[in-house]
């Protein structure tokens, strides 16, 4: 059974349909780092490569970074700020 707060179930439905940008801290290192996420599909790159679901962690979040153009992965609770990037007239 998966238990998800109401912060990580507002972030993980702002990736689903927008651009959020949002710092974390590196589980290894603590080291923070800033990325634009997304998991709507009009940002995701089409791919016929699929991958065989893993079972993960219920707060692991894997998400499109928009600006190294590459799929990564953080825990919910290491995340210290996000918010939604408006966009307006911007060709992705």
């Amino acid at each position: 059974m998966e238990i998800r707060n109401e912060k990580e179930e507002a972030l993980r439905a702002s990736l689903s349909t927008e651009i959020v940008r949002l710092s974390f801290r590196k589980v290894k290192t603590d080291e923070v780092r800033h990325m634009r996420a997304t998991l709507a599909d009009e940002y995701v790159p089409k791919t016929d490569n699929i991958k065989e679901q893993r079972k993960e962690p219920s707060n692991l979040i894997t998400a499109y970074d928009m600006d190294v153009k590459g799929w990564r992965r953080f825990y919910a609770d290491r995340v210290d700020e996000w918010e939604v990037e408006k966009i307006v007239d911007e060709v992705v």
